[in-house]
């Protein structure tokens, strides 16, 4: 039971605040188990600054600025298996951080496109938090670094841990635009902190070694008919493949094709101890601009589980004012996990009140 869960961002003028913008970031999170499941009260307050500077020599610089305060009471702890177990705990954290952003695109046109080269560097300093082990990690277990959050200056998906002291981070993108809309991009970056000991990063997450490892990035995008977007994690001594996800999309006539295929090895120290590695596809016929028949299915390669997870066929209604979907999945389980089952679902969509 979630009681209660609230968030509120407050955002400042850009430029009115010593040339640079402020916010401040406010939430709370009541979270109980029945029994004698693990219970936690947080209160989190975020206050930042952001200033954006264009250099001479066409440098573009941005500077943060944040300090953070966390409360935690906790009841019934197990910090191993996050449920169950006894005792309790209350806990606060102060994460103060300030990151510095230089980038220095370079560009070039051709006769029918433009090219754009941006290398960047970021330097992140921070104190060392010591991630309190009186603070159960139940949000940001599942950590993963890409092409999107590589620069961040804390790595963490949630609140719970916290990417302490300094690290610097370094990368480059490149891309090609056509004029008829046509383009490829290309991004490779990594990262490496200063100080090799207490490192807050489970095995597997890319970035519990020094040197975190190589993320890149592949965007290609043809005549509005064909997309591509290809993400991939390599180890950084070995290159070994830690993680890639796939999306392809492509429309023929009235037919659309689009998958995804996702792997991610485990993450020691949580409760991801198992590889993942999926396959999800979509097909869609455009019967008329209103009506279209839709299959979608998902297949699973883990070494445990291995098979189909769900199929589904559905028919849908877009009008005007109203939307109709409707959906016949079949799930497939195991015995760990539930009974096998088929579901029934229609939406009605009504313009601008919502779904039903």
């Amino acid at each position: 039971n979630i009681l209660p869960e609230f968030e509120a961002s407050y955002l400042g003028n850009p430029a009115a605040f010593m040339g640079g913008r402020w916010s401040l970031d406010v939430s709370g999170l009541g979270l109980m188990r029945k029994g004698n499941g693990q219970d936690i009260g947080r209160l989190s307050a975020d206050l930042g600054w952001q200033r954006r500077d264009i250099m001479p020599w066409g440098f573009v610089n941005i500077f943060n600025a944040s300090a953070r305060g966390d409360y935690y009471s906790i009841s019934d702890r197990d910090e191993n298996s996050l449920v169950g177990g006894a005792g309790t705990a209350n806990a606060s954290r102060f994460y103060p951080l300030v990151q510095n952003i230089l980038s220095y695109p370079l560009e070039r046109d051709f006769d029918h496109s433009q090219m754009v080269i941006e290398p960047t560097v970021a330097v992140t300093l921070s104190t060392d938090a010591k991630n309190d082990t009186d603070i159960p990690n139940e949000d940001s277990q599942d950590v993963q670094i890409d092409a999107l959050n590589i620069f961040k200056a804390n790595r963490f998906p949630g609140i719970e841990r916290v990417e302490d002291r300094s690290h610097v981070t370094y990368g480059a993108r490149t891309g090609l635009y056509e004029e008829d809309g046509d383009s490829l991009e290309v991004f490779l970056g990594q990262s490496f902190r200063f100080q090799n000991e207490d490192n807050p990063f489970p095995d597997g997450s890319g970035l519990s070694k020094q040197k975190s490892d190589l993320v890149g990035q592949i965007v290609a995008n043809y005549k509005d008919r064909f997309t591509m977007n290809y993400g991939f994690q390599l180890a950084s001594d070995t290159l070994h493949s830690e993680r890639h996800e796939l999306d392809m999309t492509t429309r023929m006539g009235p037919v659309g094709l689009s998958g995804t295929y996702i792997y991610a090895r485990s993450l020691e120290g949580t409760d991801l101890v198992q590889s993942r590695e999926q396959i999800y596809g979509v097909a869609t016929y455009d019967i008329n601009p209103e009506w279209q028949l839709r299959s979608a299915a998902r297949y699973d390669f883990s070494a445990t589980d291995e098979g189909l997870r769900y199929a589904d066929l559905g028919l849908d209604y877009t009008g005007q004012c109203v939307s109709v979907m409707t959906r016949a999945r079949r799930k497939f389980t195991f015995e760990d996990t539930g009974d096998n089952a088929t579901e029934v679902t229609v939406s009605l969509g009504l313009k601008n009140l919502g779904t039903f």
